[in-house]
C-alpha cells in the first residue's frame, strides 16, 4: 500500500516536472528570446572571465555544465514538437557538437583559450536562442494556401 503512494507519487511529480519543461509550442515573442540570450551571453562571459581561471573543482564543474547545458537548453527550444526526452537528447548532442566545433575552430585558428572558448559557446548559444520557432516563425504571406478551390 505505501509503495503504491510512493510509485503515484513520484508519476504525478515527474508528469508535472515534464509538463513544466516543455518547450513552447510557437516562438515567444522578440523581447524574451532577447533577454534569453542576453542572460546567456552575459553568463558565458562571467563564467568565462572568472570561473576559467579558478583552480578549485566547483569552478571547474561549472564551467563544463555551462560548455554544454547553454547550447543544449538553446536546442532543445527548438524542437517544440518533439517529446522532452528526445529533445533533451538532441539538445545536448547538439551542446556537445557545438563545443567540438568552438573547439575546432579555435585550433585551427591557433588561438585556443578556454576564456575565449567558453565565450565563444556562450555567444553561438546565444545567437540559437534569437532563431525563431514555430508558427510564429513564418508570416502569412510566407505560408503557401493549402485551400482547395
Amino acid at each position: 500500500m505505501a509503495l503504491q503512494i510512493v510509485m503515484r507519487t513520484i508519476r504525478d511529480s515527474s508528469a508535472a516536472l515534464a509538463q513544466l519543461m516543455r518547450p513552447p509550442r510557437s516562438s515567444p515573442p522578440i523581447e524574451g528570446r532577447l533577454i534569453a540570450a542576453t542572460v546567456t551571453a552575459l553568463l558565458g562571459v562571467a563564467t568565462g572571465v572568472f570561473i576559467a581561471s579558478a583552480p578549485e573543482l566547483a569552478g571547474r564543474l561549472w564551467l563544463a555544465f555551462f560548455a554544454v547545458a547553454a547550447p543544449a537548453i538553446a536546442i532543445t527550444r527548438m524542437l517544440p514538437s518533439f517529446d522532452l526526452a528526445v529533445a533533451l537528447i538532441i539538445g545536448v548532442a547538439g551542446g556537445a557538437t557545438v563545443n567540438a566545433i568552438v573547439v575546432e575552430a579555435m585550433l585551427a585558428a591557433n588561438a585556443w583559450s578556454i576564456t575565449g572558448g567558453v565565450i565563444a559557446v556562450a555567444v553561438v548559444a546565444a545567437l540559437v536562442w534569437l532563431i525563431p520557432v514555430g508558427a510564429a516563425a513564418a508570416s502569412p504571406g510566407e505560408m503557401p494556401d493549402h485551400r482547395s478551390r
